[in-house]
């Protein structure tokens, strides 16, 4: 068996990530205040991205992200109702408000178009409304899953689910269809126009072959580490 080391990572005494080298011996470094929160991250490259926080541990809030070039420099301005103001180097603003549970409801572009978001008593998303007033709205079944979805300006999508899994999705008449194999792998996929498409897994899940409603095919090689090791693409080439 041939070992290739693709990324290794370095700790410190807190168990936090300092560094991370990939295979050609490049390093990421990284570095955080005494509560575990980043202070900053140095690329490979030279450059570094800094953050300054306010508030501490898992209440900390954002300031100030920026970056040793000029380009980048964001400013974070919080009220106590939730809201963020952004500044953007360039000049412009962006504001994000949350409710009291810290859900996005409302994002205000840099241009002044408004987008809004609203939520059930359990959390998922139910309606969004787009600047231009577009309405999309989301249904759930008892389980929480996702069995319909309106668009403002187009035809509803519905979800039909079996065993968790979406097994059918249907748009307007069109209707696409999946198999899937005890683990919930798609193995099949038929589409609207009745083409069909197959997958084959190894038995640890990995995607190991892909055939095409043209008679070609795709395979996908795997090692005992589960890297993918081999790629022989539809058209030939690997």
């Amino acid at each position: 068996v041939t070992e290739l080391n693709v990324v290794s990572y370095r700790y410190d005494d807190a168990w936090r990530l300092i560094e991370a080298t990939n295979a050609v011996g490049e390093s990421e470094r990284y570095r955080y205040d005494d509560q575990q929160v980043i202070l900053e991250r140095e690329l490979a490259g030279g450059a570094s991205f800094f953050w300054e926080w306010e508030r501490s541990g898992k209440a900390a809030r954002c300031m100030r992200h920026w970056a040793s070039f000029s380009q980048m420099n964001t400013r974070y301005a919080w009220d106590d109702n939730g809201c963020v103001t952004v500044h953007n180097a360039d000049g412009s603003q962006e504001v994000y408000v949350h409710d009291q549970r810290a859900r996005l409801v409302q994002r205000i572009d840099p241009d002044g178009a408004e987008h809004f978001k609203s939520y059930d008593d359990k959390g998922r998303l139910t309606v969004e409304q787009d600047p231009l007033g577009a309405v999309t709205a989301y249904q759930y079944d008892e389980a929480g899953r996702l069995v319909a979805l309106f668009p403002g300006d187009d035809e509803p999508t519905s979800y039909e689910h079996n065993n968790g899994f979406v097994r059918v999705v249907r748009r307007g008449n069109a209707v696409w269809k999946y198999q899937r194999n005890d683990q919930g792998d798609i193995t099949r996929k038929t589409d609207p126009d009745g083409f069909v498409t197959d997958y084959t897994y190894n038995k640890h899940g990995k995607l190991t072959g892909v055939w095409h409603p043209d008679n070609s095919s795709q395979r996908l090689t795997w090692n005992e580490r589960g890297q993918l090791t081999e790629e022989q693409l539809a058209n030939g080439g690997v």
